[in-house]
């Protein structure tokens, strides 16, 4: 889409204007990130990302961030309790298991429970695209808890 003074002019709002869904992205507003530092989200090259993952830790839409995330293929920052290293691991599939016990590799993710999905019966899965957002709840999750390895090193 091209943006120009006319389009600007015409667009009701910025979501419009950029052609966004406002519907899809409205979680938005819920996130703890939108209250916090944006520079914690988007360390540079030696920062960490902990203190991001420590607030999307207790965001209640992890899930929606997490996937919204992997499906429109964001490239920079910390999103859904992941860094942009670990988001290209779930698209690629590249992700190893961990050293410390409960990690789980993308080759055996569809194997495993979304969290609290154990105790409430539902399918979290169900009406999504499943091998790449189920992966991101369930590997993402477990990448948070207890580490990813990637080439002998934590991501």
């Amino acid at each position: 889409m091209i943006i120009n003074r006319r389009t600007a002019v015409r667009a009701a709002s910025l979501s419009e204007l950029l052609g966004i869904d406002a519907q899809a992205t409205a979680w938005m507003r819920d996130g703890l990130c939108a209250q916090t530092d944006p520079d914690a989200f988007h360390p540079d090259e030696h920062g960490s990302v902990e203190p991001a993952k420590a607030v999307c830790a207790v965001c209640p839409v992890l899930a929606e961030c997490r996937a919204y995330a992997l499906e429109t293929g964001q490239r920079f920052g910390v999103w859904g309790g992941l860094s942009a290293r670990e988001r290209q691991q779930i698209r690629t599939g590249t992700i190893t298991k961990s050293t410390r016990p409960g990690a789980h590799s993308a080759k055996n993710a569809h194997q495993v429970g979304a969290p609290n999905t154990q105790q409430s019966g539902e399918n979290p899965m169900v009406g999504t695209k499943v091998s790449l957002v189920a992966s991101s709840i369930v590997l993402g999750t477990a990448a948070y808890n207890v580490g990813v390895r990637v080439g002998g090193r934590d991501a």
